[in-house]
C-alpha cells in the first residue's frame, strides 16, 4: 500500500512481489500506464529480471512540468512550482468517477496565470 500522494511508480517492484506473495501467483509480466514507464522503474525491473510493459511518459506539447517537479505540502495545503512560486489556491477539477470513486471530488492547485505567463521557465 502507498500513501495517496505518493508517485504511482514508487516501490512498484515491491508491490508486485507483495501481490505475488499474497496470491501465490507469479507475474510473468507487469503492465502499467506511463507512470511506470520511467527509466528508474524500468531499470529496477530489468535488474530483477522482470518484464515491465509501460508507455514512456511524455508531457503534452512539451509545455508542462510533471507532478514530480512540484513540492506539494498537504499539511499546509500549498504547492511550490519548479520556479519557486507558491500557491495555496485549490480548485475542484472534476469527480473521481473515471477512477472508480464517483463521490470523491478531485482537486488541484492553481497558480496565478499572470505569474506563469512571465516565468523564465515557461519556454523550457
Amino acid at each position: 500500500m502507498l500513501a495517496g500522494n505518493a508517485p504511482d511508480h514508487e516501490r512498484a517492484l515491491q508491490l508486485v512481489e507483495q501481490a505475488e506473495a499474497n496470491t501465490g501467483v507469479v507475474a510473468e509480466e507487469v503492465v502499467g500506464d506511463c507512470a511506470y514507464g520511467g527509466g528508474e522503474t524500468r531499470k529496477t525491473f530489468a535488474e530483477a529480471g522482470r518484464k515491465l510493459v509501460a508507455k514512456v511518459a511524455t508531457t503534452r506539447g512539451g509545455t508542462q512540468f510533471p507532478k514530480e517537479d512540484f513540492r506539494i505540502d498537504l499539511e499546509t495545503m500549498s504547492c511550490t512550482c519548479p520556479a519557486g512560486q507558491k500557491t495555496r489556491k485549490v480548485v475542484s477539477i472534476n469527480s473521481g468517477e473515471r477512477y472508480g470513486a464517483p463521490d470523491i471530488p478531485l482537486r488541484a492547485f492553481r497558480f496565478n496565470a499572470a505569474i506563469c505567463d512571465g516565468c523564465p521557465l515557461r519556454s523550457l
